[in-house]
């Protein structure tokens, strides 16, 4: 009886023949447990295939994800920014490890901290980005070191879907969104004095448009008509427009893309069975057509997805 093109071996157990797992095969299988398969799962080939320096920066990623608790105050009463991070379900650490080995190697000095931040929500993470130079350059520099990330991490994920720069948080209300903006300096000539909110200024961008995520909206339990996409879009883009003088909205082809995400920590203060309902913040950022973090697609425009081409 034929064996229909399969090859079946023997194989005794103390033989010192092994099973290659096809790496595809593997993650298929992590996919359907909801959890990552054995390191040792190809025996000791798997490890001598890997490199020192990928040994080290795994070894080092790992040791680094400690939630920097402290970080919740500042969320709640001031700014943070950093990289806020979608990514298989279930699989949250093992997306933080491959963006922080990512964001490990587009930073040009180690004057630099980055800490994740607890978030209350599936798929998604969010690490805090620090410039201990102090040098007023951090935006800047965020939106850099996404340029550098989409040049190099399409071949080094696997978990780690889509990153977008976060280069400021405010509360959701008009005044709060109207400074945050004004903090972006989207033209990259302002200074951040109050008269430019009451006066706006011309922009070189012609064209505008919104990409707003939420991952929180489920927890709602208060404000849901003030939270849905609409009108945190609607709210944001009258601040750009009266913050930038930027009018006209393009969803096809825009000069600047704003980047809006809903941020959020829980408020229980670590003290269980207690009745939840998450701060939640705006997290805004923006970028340039020719920085290629977002991408056109036909139900508008989102985050380039760091996995595959779009």
């Amino acid at each position: 009886m034929g064996n229909f093109g399969w090859e079946i071996r023997k194989i005794s157990p103390h033989s010192k023949t092994k099973m290659s797992i096809p790496p595809d095969v593997i993650r298929k299988a992590e996919m359907q447990m909801k959890r990552k398969a054995p390191d040792d799962l190809n025996g000791e080939q798997q490890h001598k295939t890997r490199s020192k320096k990928a040994n080290a920066a795994a070894s080092s990623s790992t040791s680094s994800l400690q939630f920097d608790y402290a970080l919740e105050k500042q969320f709640r009463e001031n700014s943070v920014a950093g990289f806020a991070l979608t990514c298989v379900m279930h699989r949250e650490r093992s997306a933080m490890k491959e963006a922080l080995e990512l964001l490990r190697e587009c930073l040009d000095d180690d004057f630099t901290k980055i800490s994740p931040m607890k978030m209350p929500c599936k798929a998604f993470a969010f690490l805090s980005f620090i410039d201990t130079n102090c040098d007023g350059e951090t935006n800047c520099k965020l939106l850099e070191v996404m340029k550098r990330v989409m040049r190099t991490s399409r071949q080094n994920v696997r978990f780690l879907e889509r990153m977008i720069a976060i280069q400021t948080t405010c509360e959701y209300s008009e005044d709060s969104i109207e400074r945050a903006i004004d903090r972006l300096r989207i033209d990259g000539g302002w200074s951040k004095s109050s008269s430019s909110i009451s006066s706006g200024r011309s922009s070189q961008f012609k064209s505008f448009t919104i990409c707003h995520r939420d991952c929180f909206s489920k927890a709602l339990s208060e404000d849901v008509e003030k939270w849905k996409s609409r009108a945190v879009t609607n709210a944001v883009a009258k601040a750009v427009s009266k913050i930038t003088r930027i009018d006209k909205v393009d969803l096809r082809d825009p000069d600047v893309v704003i980047f809006v995400v809903v941020l959020a920590v829980n408020d229980n203060f670590g003290i269980k069975n207690t009745d939840n309902i998450p701060t939640r913040r705006l997290g805004l950022s923006y970028a340039t057509r020719e920085s290629k973090v977002f991408t056109v697609k036909s139900k508008g425009i989102d985050a380039t997805n760091l996995k595959h081409k779009e």
